[in-house]
């Protein structure tokens, strides 16, 4: 035991100088060292602990942890043990503590392992408290999402019924012909439209947040689906006096993707484009970069973004000034929603502004989502 008591010399020193304690116990775990640094931690002096079995000092449910891991260090010499476990102080409070051991490398002195531990309370206190407060963001968010499911329902069963009503008095009015309140008709099927747009707005980011949103990808020619939405939008432009151009350079062009999010994602850059469009042009070109890879080009000539303001234009709620909010209307989500339904089907969307003269929105079609690289699966 001689080379042991030389250790135990060595533990002493080396113990005044660490901020961890050094316990050494044998294969059955009895402490046969115990440094100065544990009793700060336990409120036991080293001698006191001496010769005990180092269970006493642990909750009961860690002692049969405590000695399969003193058994692997005895058998795998080459291997570092590590446990965490709940001491018990002398006044017989609890305290988290974690280990490390590994046997001691003599072969002239029974098999024995020396742990060097800490306290880990505060440690473990802020790991509960970031659980807990997981736990609470997840039930918030679960409740968000619940909440704005259940009021856009409550919203969108109304004013269906109220639509359908506005469509009906225009039907009879036109029946008449009966112009006299024409422009208050459409001008309620327009701001019913703003709010089913709306609604189904809020209610697609908080499923996209939720992790929620459904996808059901489909072959789909891009060409064809460009066009058919630039003739809705074809009337709107002629009202404000703007050229809506459209080229298409990739005529037989495909892609897998979900419908609804691609349709979405081009009507709502349209529609930016045309209302923050006052002179010029909407011009849409489908074409193959240098990359080999599918883009769609949706170019204005409107009033632009500011690169202060640059950073932030694909942020949910997000509007560059409040009274520009106010003179184009809009809930600031159109964008952040396009490249969360872009996103989901593997393209991306990059963007080049300038202040006062116009803005190019980009959509990068993946390589992996082109209908022509998936037909041999």
């Amino acid at each position: 035991m001689r080379s042991f008591a030389a250790a135990t010399t060595a533990f002493a020193r080396l113990s005044k100088t660490l901020l961890t304690a050094i316990t050494v116990v044998d294969a059955d775990g009895e402490i046969l060292y115990e440094g100065p640094s544990s009793e700060p931690v336990m409120g036991y002096k080293p001698e006191e602990i001496l010769g005990h079995d180092a269970r006493e000092f642990l909750s009961q449910e860690d002692a049969a942890p405590l000695m399969n891991k003193i058994r692997r260090a005895i058998e795998n010499p080459e291997e570092i043990q590590t446990i965490r476990a709940r001491g018990r102080r002398r006044d017989g409070s609890l305290v988290d503590l974690e280990a490390v051991g590994r046997r001691l490398r003599d072969p002239a002195d029974p098999p024995c392992v020396v742990f060097n531990w800490r306290d880990i309370s505060e440690r473990v206190r802020f790991e509960q408290e970031l659980e807990r407060a997981r736990d609470a963001a997840l039930e918030a968010s679960r409740l968000k999402s619940a909440f704005i499911a259940n009021v856009s329902h409550e919203i969108r069963t109304p004013l269906n019924i109220i639509t359908g009503f506005v469509e009906l008095i225009d039907e009879h009015l036109a029946e008449q012909n009966d112009e006299t309140v024409k422009e208050y008709v459409a001008g309620t099927q327009r701001a019913c439209a703003r709010l089913l747009r709306t609604v189904g707005n809020i209610l697609d980011i908080s499923k996209i947040e939720s992790g929620a949103f459904s996808l059901v990808p489909t072959r789909l020619e891009i060409g064809p689906l460009l066009e058919r939405l630039l003739e809705d939008f074809r009337v709107l432009a002629e009202r404000k006096g703007i050229a809506l151009r459209c080229t298409i350079d990739e005529p037989g062009a495909s892609v897998i993707f979900d419908e609804y999010c691609l349709t979405q994602a081009l009507t709502n850059l349209l529609d930016n484009a045309l209302r923050f469009t006052e002179h010029g042009e909407v011009a849409c070109r489908l074409y193959r970069a240098s990359d080999g890879r599918l883009w769609l080009e949706i170019r204005d000539t409107g009033i632009g973004v500011s690169e202060e303001y640059l950073p932030h234009l694909f942020e949910p709620f997000s509007q560059e000034r409040s009274d520009i909010g106010r003179q184009f209307q809009g809930t600031g989500l159109g964008l952040a929603l396009t490249r969360n339904y872009l996103e989901l089907n593997g393209s991306k969307i990059s963007v080049q502004t300038e202040k006062g003269k116009g803005t190019t929105f980009t959509i990068h079609f993946s390589r992996e989502g082109e209908a022509g690289n998936r037909s041999h699966q």
